[in-house]
């Protein structure tokens, strides 16, 4: 073997099958566009509330608080229907509730 010929260079690149890791995800991605859609229903401010789905489960971080044309809301009732609708839709199989409320 001579050091001066370079040796050739093999490139492998591999494709990722959609399987059942990428469909998981395709599933909680759209069970994340569901439950904000849920929150937005609601008069109450959900913008300071992370939403992520992961493997169904459903993660809920941040805070709600009243908007400035509902004053009237009770927000721990309207947590409550949250996250009774929440356990009602089919394809999440647990809701983590980790929201306080901002009177």
């Amino acid at each position: 073997m001579e050091w001066g010929v370079p040796l050739p260079i093999v490139v492998l690149v591999v494709h990722a099958l959609p399987g059942e890791g990428s469909a998981m995800a395709m599933e909680d991605a759209q069970q994340t566009r569901m439950v904000q859609r849920e929150l937005t229903r609601r008069s109450v401010d959900t913008s300071k509330v992370d939403v992520r789905v992961i493997h169904g489960v459903c993660y809920l971080r941040g805070t709600i608080s009243k908007l400035h044309t509902h004053p009237e809301v009770d927000l721990e009732h309207e947590a409550e229907i949250i996250r009774k609708v929440l356990r009602q839709q089919l394809g999440l199989r647990d809701v983590v509730w980790e929201v306080e409320m901002v009177h």
